[in-house]
């Protein structure tokens, strides 16, 4: 299978541009009010995407998701823009563990966060917390 024809994990919102490109995209935020209106205009645009509620600093949270999307048919890829860096160690760490279970199958994880050469960089969302990473 390819990852241009297996399911989408977006792990930040919004879901849609992946859903303009006729994947069925399922996003998570843990911000009720950006899940909500994200999900309206998914609707209105008519878009195959879904959005849930998800604490990626809640373990069970995290495991609970990454078992289930273990078993979705077909396969899952996950991509997470800028969410990896805005995420402090246990964040993370879940994170990468519901990959590990999602993608046990197969699928792909797409990753793009901040690295120590974007620290003197305009930022789009302006400045807030980030964990400049290191890719390796």
């Amino acid at each position: 299978m390819s990852f241009s024809s297996a399911r989408l994990l977006r792990l930040e919102l919004p879901g849609d541009k992946f859903g303009e490109q006729g994947r069925r995209v399922i996003a998570v935020d843990y911000s009720v009010g950006a899940v909500n209106r994200a999900s309206r205009r998914s609707r209105r645009s008519q878009l195959p995407a879904s959005f849930e509620l998800v604490n990626l600093y809640d373990a069970r949270a995290a495991l609970a998701l990454g078992a289930r999307l273990s078993r979705e048919e077909p396969m899952v890829d996950l991509y997470a823009r800028f969410t990896l860096h805005a995420l402090d160690h246990t964040g993370r760490e879940n994170l990468l563990r519901l990959a590990s279970m999602a993608l046990r199958r197969g699928g792909f994880l797409f990753l793009e966060f901040r690295t120590p050469r974007d620290r003197g960089r305009p930022h789009t969302f302006g400045e807030h917390q980030r964990h400049y990473l290191y890719p390796d």
